[in-house]
């Protein structure tokens, strides 16, 4: 059994660098993509992100760049249906693409305790389930503010066996070759994994790219102004005006509206020398 791990990448050098690490402590083989798709901003990293996988070598990692133009051209510009148009290219890459190994999506800014890490191989080989899902936090600002994100009925992230035909659909969803989706709304085996999402733990410029490119195309730009504006609404003198505008916020990043909670645990041991660690809000670095 082999797990395979996909990562699509663009000016988030100081997360994905960390993602890559522990990617690969769990990972056989790894197939990164790097790029944007919007023709609104510049198609290759400038964060020095390109460089850095330019001079990064490693037997499990390929670096694939797919027809970009056949994907527009496809999926018409829509954020999530790039993505995993991206990924259906990615899957034909992968060396070990075979029945019975794993499939599962690395974000550049998602992370693991060292300890969850160590649980993945052993759990994956005693379920009798084709997808298993795990739990989530998904971070706002900085490293303190999150949603609680994954619940039944609304899980985000899973790993995914290998099946003979089996494919991605445009909606973030594993399909078998028949057009069934694999187990889905919570249905099926929890790993004992805890996943930390830092999506709104961004530079400004960083995160109102990544709302533009969810609204395209036209005319859906009037709605990603109004989740940059959400994002940018909060003023940081107390906790209480979080709280005030949580609605906001927790539409701005999950697309409904949740709670906010203050997270006083622990964070993956790989974020400690991470330079926004301790800073109170990353909108002004």
């Amino acid at each position: 059994m082999k797990i395979l791990g996909r990562m699509i990448t663009w000016n988030n050098l100081e997360f994905f660098k960390r993602a890559l690490k522990q990617a690969l402590e769990v990972c056989d083989e790894i197939v990164i993509t790097e790029g944007c798709h919007s023709k609104n901003y510049p198609h290759h990293s400038t964060d020095g992100t390109t460089e850095f996988l330019e001079s990064f070598h490693h037997p499990k990692v390929k670096i694939f760049e797919p027809d970009w133009d056949a994907i527009i051209q496809q999926v018409r510009g829509r954020y999530w249906r790039v993505q995993h148009a991206i990924c259906t290219q990615q899957m034909k890459s992968f060396d070990s693409w075979e029945p019975g190994n794993w499939i599962v999506g690395f974000p550049d800014d998602q992370f693991y305790f060292n300890e969850d890490l160590k649980k993945i191989k052993e759990a994956l080989k005693k379920t009798k389930e084709d997808r298993v899902w795990f739990y989530g936090r998904r971070f706002i600002y900085n490293f303190r503010f999150n949603v609680l994100e994954a619940r039944p009925g609304n899980p985000p992230f899973s790993f995914n066996r290998i099946t003979p035909g089996c494919y991605y659909s445009p909606i973030h969803c594993m399909r078998y070759k028949t057009g069934k989706e694999y187990g889905h709304s919570g249905e099926g085996e929890w790993l004992p994994v805890r996943m930390f999402h830092y999506h709104g733990v961004k530079k400004t410029e960083r995160m109102k790219a990544r709302c533009d490119m969810a609204c395209e195309p036209p005319p859906r730009y009037t709605l990603a102004e109004g989740w940059f504006d959400n994002w940018m609404c909060v003023e940081w003198k107390k906790d209480e005006d979080v709280f005030k505008s949580k609605d906001n916020i927790a539409f701005t990043l999950n697309s409904q509206p949740g709670r906010v909670n203050i997270y006083e645990g622990k964070h993956p041991e790989v974020l400690d020398d991470h330079p926004w660690r301790h800073i109170d809000d990353v909108r002004r670095v």
